[in-house]
């Protein structure tokens, strides 16, 4: 069954309008419908499953990722969601919540992404939107604005591998946002480097990543949010030693 084609309004159409418009186009509009009407604990299912299929990799629909994930935000879903870790009882915050999928601190990073990149592109309609290549997210949304509905850069988004985009980039739109590189040399010993590399090979298929550079950032990132997750629970430890 074809899903039917939503546009979105614009003049500045309100959050809701725009929610419900990203909704319909990753759900399908009838599904969307029926999910609106369903209990919160059935809806908390519902996504929940969905969620599952996506981030175990039988589907990889990066658009469709944000989209659940700002509805559960903007709804407060996550306060119903019950925690597998913690015997059932519903999350205590959004962010617990947005590092509980398939890959834990790793699931939180893509989903904090796929979040940030469904609200920065809300200008365009989602049917585009959802047919950009998922590693050339980051750079389109470098973009200013006022060119990323330009036929030929939705088309290079949407058709090109990362370098090819990327190189497309700085030919064509020198006003987007480039990072540029910094040297950073380490000084590894033989077995350091036996050991190192295959990690960061490894980390380079798990994230996805385009580079081994890439591999690193998002493992330092998740080697921080784990450590300070630690941190989190130790004093909700102390707290529930004190009241005890």
């Amino acid at each position: 069954m074809t899903k039917p084609a939503i546009a979105l309004q614009r003049n500045e159409p309100d959050a809701d309008t725009i929610r419900q418009t990203w909704m319909c186009e990753a759900l399908g509009k009838d599904s969307f419908i029926e999910l609106s009407r369903k209990p919160s604990a059935e809806q908390v299912k519902v996504l929940g499953t969905r969620l599952d299929v996506i981030e175990r990799g039988e589907r990889e629909t990066f658009f469709e990722k944000g989209v659940i994930v700002i509805y559960v935000e903007r709804t407060r879903l996550w306060a119903e969601w019950p925690n597998p870790k913690d015997e059932g009882k519903p999350f205590h915050s959004f962010d617990a919540w947005m590092g509980s999928g398939e890959g834990g601190e790793t699931c939180r990073t893509s989903r904090y992404d796929a979040r940030t990149f469904v609200q920065e592109t809300k200008e365009l309609p989602p049917e585009t939107v959802k047919k950009i290549a998922r590693k050339n997210t980051k750079k389109f949304i470098d973009i200013p604005k006022k060119r990323r509905s330009e036929p030929k850069v939705l088309e290079a988004a949407c058709t090109l591998s990362k370098p090819r985009f990327d190189a497309f980039v700085e030919e064509n739109i020198p006003e987007a946002h480039s990072e540029g590189t910094r040297r950073l040399t380490f000084n590894l010993e033989r077995s350091q480097y036996r050991t190192i590399h295959p990690i960061l090979v490894e980390a380079k298929d798990r994230y996805e990543a385009t580079s081994l550079e890439e591999a690193l950032e998002y493992g330092l990132i998740e080697l921080r949010q784990g450590w300070r997750k630690e941190e989190r629970d130790r004093e909700e430890a102390k707290g529930k030693g004190a009241s005890a």
